[in-house]
């Protein structure tokens, strides 16, 4: 039995990504126009039967945006350049700064060292993690992310380290789970989001011929781990 060529695969994600926008757009449009013409003559039951459907378009939406997104990281054309870390990271973090009741970060990187890579790929991968340490704050402690860079041998390691929520005790034996589209621990589903940052950080650092990997933090909260070509 013959198999199917990634490219096919790929190609294929984003044009049944992109394809049934429409569609689900013109379900939201139409359903809303219908909602509103009852004229709010809506049953409590219907209500809640209202908020199920709305909530179902929504996460269907945001799981073709998700798979979007994951097709234009694996078909985008790669331009390599030298970068500044400290420079990358100074413009990714200042703006989460400005919020004083937002997560405290705090970057340890040498001036000096840079990398040879594709900025906008690199940039991606990097908010998407901190997005990840912002979302998933823990109630009880102030939020903290410490991101530590440094040379391996030929690698950068890029490490973000932070105090959130962590990983259910269940669920930390399995390395793989939170790098799967649209795979979500158990202690996440309060919170928004639809499982894909991950896994887009995962394409992302293969497509840049790294790798990327996730554990429990000893204390509190997760360990995220870079490993770029320098």
């Amino acid at each position: 039995m013959s198999k199917i060529e990634p490219d096919f695969i790929k190609s294929f994600v984003y044009h049944v990504s992109h394809d049934l926008k429409a569609p689900v757009r013109h379900i939201r449009e139409f359903y809303r126009l219908f909602i509103d013409s009852l004229e709010n003559d809506l049953t409590d039951e219907q209500k809640e039967f209202d908020k199920y459907i709305q909530l179902g378009i929504s996460n269907l939406s945001s799981q073709l945006d998700g798979m979007l997104k994951l097709s234009r990281v694996n078909t985008s054309e790669l331009h390599y350049e030298a970068i500044s870390l400290c420079e990358v990271f100074d413009s990714l973090v200042a703006p989460c700064s400005e919020d004083p009741k937002s997560t405290a970060i705090t970057v340890q990187c040498d001036a000096a060292l840079s990398i040879n890579t594709d900025r906008r790929l690199l940039d991606l991968a990097i908010n998407e993690i901190i997005d990840n340490a912002l979302k998933f704050k823990a109630q009880d402690r102030p939020s903290l992310l410490f991101i530590k860079i440094q040379v391996k041998g030929p690698l950068v390691s890029i490490q973000f380290e932070d105090n959130g929520i962590g990983i259910p005790d269940e669920s930390s034996a399995d390395p793989f789970q939170p790098f799967q589209p649209f795979q979500r621990y158990s202690n996440a589903i309060d919170f928004p989001g639809i499982g894909i940052g991950l896994s887009i950080v995962k394409f992302i650092c293969i497509r840049l011929g790294g790798d990327v990997a996730m554990k429990k933090n000893e204390e509190q909260g997760v360990v995220v781990t870079l490993n770029l070509p320098k």
